[in-house]
């Protein structure tokens, strides 16, 4: 059964010669959540990014999304980054 998914995208960036790696989404099944899958998800993505050699894992995610955002202040640090979007 698949009880959760994450895409990363990697990608050079101006201020470093290695690239970064961007988390894009991380899904976690209603029946598991709070029991350690989006942890072990983020960790892997940590570990893949690591063996690329690259410099950094980031990811946006919405203002009031709590208990997800409970969890990335445990694994991450929050940055003072805003950001700007035009959809075409």
């Amino acid at each position: 059964m698949l009880v959760g998914i994450t895409h990363v995208v990697l990608h050079p960036n101006t201020w470093n010669t290695t690239e970064c790696c961007y988390s894009e989404d991380l899904y976690v099944s209603d029946a598991v959540r709070g029991q350690g899958v989006g942890r072990a998800l983020i960790e892997q993505v940590y570990e893949f990014a690591n063996n690329k050699n690259c410099n950094r894992v980031y990811w946006t995610t919405q203002e009031g999304n709590a208990t997800a955002r409970n969890l990335y202040d445990v694994i991450a640090t929050q940055t003072d980054m805003v950001q700007y979007r035009k959809d075409l």
